[in-house]
């Protein structure tokens, strides 16, 4: 019985991932984009295992949870390495560089840290200053940071996905839907708080 469901749960989803639908609802698209830019601003010091507030400061992965759980978008607290595994409700679509876009997920193997695959994630933003794609993280030694795409930011890169959350029948605010691109399937998110 236990494996029958297990199967079944495997099944709907590698079904979610390879349908047609992918990215961030427009809803929360606008909220984690604008949560990102908020903690951003208030420039949060780098603390391990940090998630809670900005005061407290924040870790690579623990940011990211944060902006999310403040839009709405229904994942749970784990680390880099579990996001990439689609862990904690983390789902995703992989992509690579030349396709990737704003509010995707990015990971890095640092080249001096081979031990420690897809240890380090951030989120890619549209600079405000540069219009150009940047990445947003929490740096140990700067804390809560967007810089440019390059160096070993652009060398050490080891993963990119597009996130697979939304619900194209709620309507935001705003009277956008919530699922955004693709052909529709009827996906219910519940909030994790």
């Amino acid at each position: 019985m236990a494996k029958t469901s297990f199967h079944l749960m495997m099944v709907c989803v590698m079904w979610l991932i390879s349908s047609n639908c992918y990215g961030l609802g427009d809803w929360y698209s606008f909220s984690f984009r604008k949560n990102l830019w908020l903690i951003i601003d208030r420039h949060p010091v780098y603390s391990w295992g940090g998630s809670e507030s900005e005061r407290k400061g924040l870790d690579c992965s623990g940011y990211i949870y944060l902006a999310a759980k403040r839009s709405g978008i229904p994942v749970r607290r784990v680390t880099a390495m579990q996001m990439r595994q689609g862990l904690g409700g983390w789902i995703g679509r992989d992509t690579d560089l030349g396709h990737a876009g704003e509010l995707d997920l990015v990971w890095w193997t640092w080249i001096d840290k081979p031990h420690r695959p897809h240890g380090h994630v951030g989120v890619f933003l549209i600079g405000r200053r540069s219009e150009l794609l940047e990445v947003t993280h929490s740096s140990s030694s700067h804390g809560v940071i967007i810089q440019e795409l390059k160096g070993m930011f652009l060398r050490d890169i080891s993963d990119i996905r597009n996130l697979v959350i939304g619900n194209q029948n709620k309507k935001s605010p705003f009277g956008l839907n919530e699922m955004s691109g693709g052909n529709y399937h009827e996906f219910y998110w519940y909030r994790l708080d």
